[in-house]
């Protein structure tokens, strides 16, 4: 292999590196303008199936700030670019399972932003998640979302928080069998939805747990620090 291809590998390694210490920094300190930055950046370079996936998954992360903001155009706005990067991976492979739980996932932002879509976007939640499933056993973001539904669908419309519990202590699992994953935004994800399924079923401590361990790694990821974690002694 020649001095130029090996400069280029190693360019394009670190540019994923780069990329990827950015949306964990907006991830941990919640900032829109870092999200819009890190968007921005992976619409320009989202010429391949992996990342159209980083891309729909990060704006789907960012719609999680906006809501916290109560800014529902800035919300709607993040939907839309992780819907159609999702779908750009769909098209390419229709069995994708991170692609179909972060479906399942927009899905379910979708109905807080119109509730009149209840119905219709609960189907395909449920349906998305069917299928993350189906294809992604050993997949911590399929497993992650797949909880998500389960935890926050309420149970006369099929969800169930102590099996979303499971599944997610799957996800994080799988996280923490693999390399570094305390550099790895979706690791957190996945930590902070166990303490929220722990939250659902009543286990405060176990929650709190979970929340100081995120800490113990991150200790100015915003939503833990400043809402999640307090709002357990309310």
């Amino acid at each position: 292999m020649c001095f130029a291809s090996v400069h280029a590998q190693d360019t394009v390694a670190d540019d994923a590196t780069s990329i990827d210490a950015q949306i964990l920094s907006a991830y941990v300190d919640n900032d829109p303008q870092q999200w819009d930055a890190v968007i921005d950046h992976l619409k320009q370079h989202a010429t391949d199936t992996e990342t159209q996936l980083k891309l729909g998954h990060v704006a789907y992360t960012a719609v999680g700030t906006a809501f916290g903001k109560r800014d529902m155009d800035m919300a709607a706005k993040y939907l839309e670019v992780a819907e159609e990067a999702l779908e750009n991976v769909l098209d390419a492979d229709d069995k994708h399972p991170s692609a179909h739980g972060l479906m399942s996932g927009i899905a379910g932002m979708g109905i807080a932003l119109d509730e009149s879509k209840a119905m219709t976007l609960g189907m395909a939640s449920n349906r998305h998640a069917r299928k993350a499933l189906q294809y992604g056993e050993e997949d911590p973001v399929a497993l992650a979302m797949a909880a998500s539904q389960q935890i926050y669908t309420p149970r006369q419309w099929g969800g169930d928080p102590d099996r979303g519990l499971e599944l997610i202590g799957q996800s994080v699992a799988l996280f923490e069998a693999m390399d570094s994953p305390e550099s790895d935004w979706r690791y957190y994800e996945s930590l902070i939805l166990m303490g929220e399924a722990y939250t659902k079923v009543e286990q405060r401590e176990a929650a709190r747990a979970v929340y100081l361990k995120v800490l113990s790694m991150q200790p100015e990821l915003a939503y833990v620090k400043y809402y999640l974690l307090p709002s357990l002694d309310q």
